[in-house]
């Protein structure tokens, strides 16, 4: 019940105001709430980060062409 409230809130934020970029890793044999195993959700986050590292530069590219604000 607790992973449908948050997954439609965050569809609603989504929504709301889309990010440039969505990194957003397959956590599916994740359980919502287990917090025994970070390692997991940590190594699952950073094969998804890798994976979005041409996009990530591609951005990163294109704000610095056209002088928006950045995270960095």
């Amino acid at each position: 019940a607790i992973a449908l409230l948050i997954a439609q809130a965050t569809a609603s934020r989504l929504a709301q105001c889309p990010p440039d970029l969505l990194i957003q890793p397959d956590v599916g044999p994740l359980p919502t709430l287990d917090m025994t195993n970070p390692e997991a959700g940590y190594a699952l986050g950073a094969t998804a980060a890798r994976a979005a590292m041409g996009k990530l530069c591609e951005l990163r590219t294109w704000r610095n062409a056209h002088g928006t604000a950045s995270a960095d």
